[in-house]
């Protein structure tokens, strides 16, 4: 009977592994399944550490054994939530600075791709709102500036704070990756304003710029000549920030103050991104290249000629003293009014204190590149269009 029984149990875990196989090879050649929906239906056969649920115990759940020389301990597991869905949307706002609690969690599901699972993942005896709430108020700043407050407020030590605010940047990290850098030229088109359709007929125009994250005086020599700006008279970091004309902004990543802008614009990569995307978003079937607007600041149009002959568009310089001709004058006056727009989308990159309070001593280099790549895509879903 035992022999019985073995062969009919490897017999059944064959037939799994077929049928395993088969999903897998036939869902390789089309979409990806959402991990929630494969899970359901029972085709996640290959988890290496399964998460076995109890709904009869606390997560991270521990009784103290009294002592008389011990006090008691609070756990954050006994305590009631101090965040929940019924928070009103003026305390959501103050502490995150989204405007209600719909767009909050619309956002979550965003990054997250629709994985609930993936949304309600814990790494504290925290719930899974509280967690997310941490580390957007925490990104925000108004309300908790540092990790020490953000420990007093919600209840883990520094440890698990750092640990709970880290996984939920490689969360945003992992959808930024997922999504496409810049909106289609089809959906540039119908997004964007009427007046825009007819002054860049048949156009996919990008503007770009450069701004700051200050950062303290470093002691280093090298670290010290690589930071230093004479244009911002400091140590700082500099970034790019485009904006698309149907709203849509972004960032490059953060780069040594020391750097021009010149050298950011031809060594970032970001001309090489756009041409790869124009390439795979052919209009009528031809590729139409991206125009970058610039300021005066940049020395780009060789480099991105070279680049997919990407063309730019600047204002005119004017040689010593010699006066602007008419062309010349409402070229450069044109130019100087559309990039109102991204002076707005630079004020937006900067928005949460985290980033506009600057790299103090301390801090993780990785963590401000972290908020400075994921902030922008966040303000895409929380504030109103910047053109």
């Amino acid at each position: 009977m035992k022999a019985q029984a073995d062969m009919y149990r490897a017999d059944a875990v064959r037939a799994t592994l077929a049928i395993n196989q088969t999903v897998e090879q036939y869902s390789a050649d089309q979409h990806a399944m959402n991990p929630t929906v494969q899970r359901a239906a029972d085709l996640h056969t290959h988890l290496s550490n399964p998460h076995i649920p109890h709904p009869d115990k606390k997560f991270f759940h521990a009784e103290c054994r009294p002592h008389s020389q011990m006090k008691p301990r609070n756990m954050s597991a006994d305590k009631m939530p101090i965040v929940t869905l019924d928070l009103s949307d003026a305390e959501v706002k103050r502490r995150t600075g989204y405007p209600t609690m719909a767009s909050f969690l619309s956002y979550l599901f965003i990054v997250c791709d629709g994985d609930i699972t993936l949304l309600e993942q814990r790494n504290s005896s925290l719930t899974w709102l509280e967690e997310w709430f941490m580390h957007f108020e925490y990104k925000w700043g108004r309300t908790t500036a540092r990790i020490w407050d953000v420990s007093k407020e919600y209840g883990p030590n520094s440890r698990g704070v750092e640990m709970i605010i880290s996984s939920k940047y490689s969360i945003e990290l992992k959808a930024r990756q997922r999504w496409p850098m810049y909106a289609s030229y089809e959906e540039d088109k119908q997004l964007r304003k009427g007046k825009w359709n007819v002054k860049y007929a048949n156009q996919r125009i990008v503007m770009w710029d450069m701004t700051n994250i200050d950062a303290y005086g470093f002691s280093d020599a090298d670290l010290q000549r690589l930071t230093y700006s004479k244009y911002y008279n400091g140590n700082v970091f500099k970034g790019g920030v485009f904006t698309q004309l149907c709203g849509w902004i972004g960032t490059a990543d953060l780069w040594p103050g020391g750097f021009s802008d010149t050298d950011y614009n031809r060594r970032e990569g970001y001309l090489q991104r756009q041409e790869n995307f124009a390439n795979n978003d052919l209009v009528n079937e031809t590729v139409l290249p991206f125009t970058n607007i610039y300021d005066k600041g940049y020395r780009a149009k060789m480099i991105a000629w070279k680049t997919g002959k990407q063309r730019v568009l600047q204002p005119v310089w004017a040689e010593s003293d010699r006066r602007f001709g008419r062309n010349e004058a409402l070229l450069t006056g044109s130019v100087a009014t559309d990039r109102a727009g991204n002076e707005r989308a630079v004020n937006v990159s900067k928005r949460a204190w985290f980033l506009s309070r600057g790299f103090a001593q301390n801090m993780s280099p990785k963590r401000m590149n972290d908020a400075w790549l994921t902030w922008y895509f966040q303000a895409n879903f929380m504030f109103n269009l910047v053109l």
